[in-house]
């Protein structure tokens, strides 16, 4: 059995829509040392990004920085959130190592296969930034589904 690697390149998932899912975006920019901050990091009502990715949704609701309706509205924002940080990423990072079309290629892909996505970059200043996109389908419980 051979594997699709490339299938990002030609198809075009519609699971996100079958599973009615939209997404929360998250991102966090803050000094790299805080991510050794364990009760942070575990703790919802701390803005820092948690150790586990779905973690963000037991977050508080005004953490959410936009709720994209699509994998191509998601896609845009995480490519702002990309582009404002880029400048300030460590040399080995920048845009360069990974063509733009495979990074927002991929991106879209698993965006339409319906999953999370989560990118981190250390920053020259030793800060970290990082941006997440999660999946929110009708049946998942998020703070700003609860009101």
């Amino acid at each position: 059995m051979t594997c699709p690697y490339d299938a990002w390149q030609h198809s075009e998932p519609t699971v996100w829509r079958e599973r009615s899912l939209h997404w929360h975006a998250y991102s966090w920019r803050g000094d790299g040392k805080r991510l050794g901050d364990n009760e942070a990091r575990r703790a919802t009502t701390a803005d820092i990004v948690p150790f586990a990715l779905r973690d963000w949704l037991m977050k508080s609701a005004r953490l959410i920085r936009a709720a994209p309706a699509t994998p191509e509205e998601a896609l845009s924002w995480l490519r702002r959130q990309f582009d404002d940080c880029a400048a300030a990423m460590r040399p080995v990072q920048q845009r360069t190592f990974i063509p733009d079309e495979f990074r927002f290629g991929l991106a879209l892909y698993e965006l339409r296969c319906g999953n999370d996505l989560s990118w981190g970059f250390w920053l020259t200043n030793a800060s970290y930034q990082a941006m997440s996109l999660i999946a929110v389908g009708e049946s998942t419980t998020c703070a700003c589904h609860t009101r």
